[in-house]
């Protein structure tokens, strides 16, 4: 099964948390192989929340299993967070193999631009030059906005005069699936003056969200897949034809989560199992696939914290990861369609 939506005659709120509800459904429905070539560190979380997503996952790293894996698997997703030079070589193995059997590649770029870990950096260039080249099958790249920042940079992706254009529907638009956020039209207006001059901080970003909305525009024509910035709103954007770009924003979500170690690692494996459901066949669809993931993992994080609330308590990072399982497991689609905050539009 496929899961499609057009932008054009739906970008409607109602609309977008309707594609989120089936795409919830999909993910149930297909119990979908999610192959993880994670982080040590996330290894469990990631795990446990694509488990609890009605998914599978599995966890297969070394290189002489990780090619042959991977061919079975609805989605290969790497993550860069504990790389070393035999996981490198797992990763490497493993996206090759999804190329040739056309399985979906997410790329989560932990760290990636940061002082002191060129091999993390090396690793995710080579795999954006080869979706540049056609030769990989990397749909998605998900990360905070110094990573995407960052890995544009590295890339040298270059400017596009869309840029402008969909930050202006960005700050139009985020307000209104993230209450109170402010205003962000001035900053619109100015620009990304400080893009590609602030550096990952390890896994923790050191820009604000919002300035890296161009640079993903950038990565996303320049490696021709969807792209992922995820912070207090969460950003989508994927080339949509010529000279048109998807781009989609989530405001659910809970600050907490960046207080639970993994939690960004764990939401790049939940994109993979809405991928492997869905098996987009474009960037476009990929980047819908993933909105889908974003409302469902940040709805799940905002129905903890008010579950926690509800029994008397005061989220923290403990039980904020407890209830965040909890919630992925045992949320209905139309409970999880209620509490999506979504929007989405094609910008020429």
């Amino acid at each position: 099964p496929r899961l499609r939506i057009m932008a054009e005659t739906a970008d409607a709120p109602e609309r977008a948390s309707a594609f989120v509800k089936g795409a919830v459904e999909l993910v149930r429905a297909t119990g979908p192989l999610v192959h993880c070539v994670t982080n040590l560190v996330s290894m469990d979380l990631a795990a446990n929340a694509v488990l609890a997503a009605h998914a599978s996952p599995a966890m297969v790293h070394a290189p002489e299993e990780a090619s042959g894996f991977a061919r079975i698997a609805g989605c290969v997703v790497v993550n860069v967070g504990t790389i070393d030079a035999l996981w490198a070589e797992g990763m490497t193995a493993a996206v090759r193999a999804a190329a040739g059997s056309g399985v979906p590649v997410v790329l989560d770029p932990v760290g990636v631009g940061a002082p002191g870990l060129g091999l993390r950096s090396d690793v995710c260039a080579r795999l954006c030059a080869d979706a540049r080249k056609g030769d990989s099958s990397l749909r998605l790249v998900r990360g905070n906005a110094s990573e995407i920042s960052a890995l544009a940079g590295l890339c040298s992706a270059s400017p596009n005069p869309v840029e402008d254009r969909v930050r202006a529907w960005v700050a139009g638009t985020a307000p209104a699936v993230r209450p109170g956020l402010g205003e962000l039209a001035p900053v619109a207006a100015a620009g990304e003056s400080s893009e590609g001059g602030s550096k990952p901080r390890g896994a923790d970003s050191t820009m604000p969200w919002f300035e890296a909305v161009g640079s993903a525009v950038r990565l996303a024509l320049h490696c021709r897949c969807a792209v992922a910035v995820t912070g207090p709103v969460d950003v989508v954007v994927a080339p949509a034809g010529s000279d048109r770009m998807l781009v989609g924003v989530c405001g659910n979500g809970q600050e907490l989560l960046t207080r639970v170690t993994a939690a960004g690692c764990a939401l790049s494996a939940v994109c993979g199992a809405f991928l492997a459901a869905a098996r987009p066949a474009t960037a476009a669809d990929t980047a819908m696939s993933a909105l889908a993931a974003l409302a469902f993992y940040g709805g799940a994080a905002d129905a903890a914290a008010e579950a926690i609330k509800g029994r008397g308590g005061t989220p923290g990072p403990g039980s904020m990861r407890s209830e965040l399982l909890d919630q992925l497991y045992s949320a209905s689609p139309q409970e999880v369609q209620d509490r999506s905050r979504v929007q989405f539009a094609t910008i020429e």
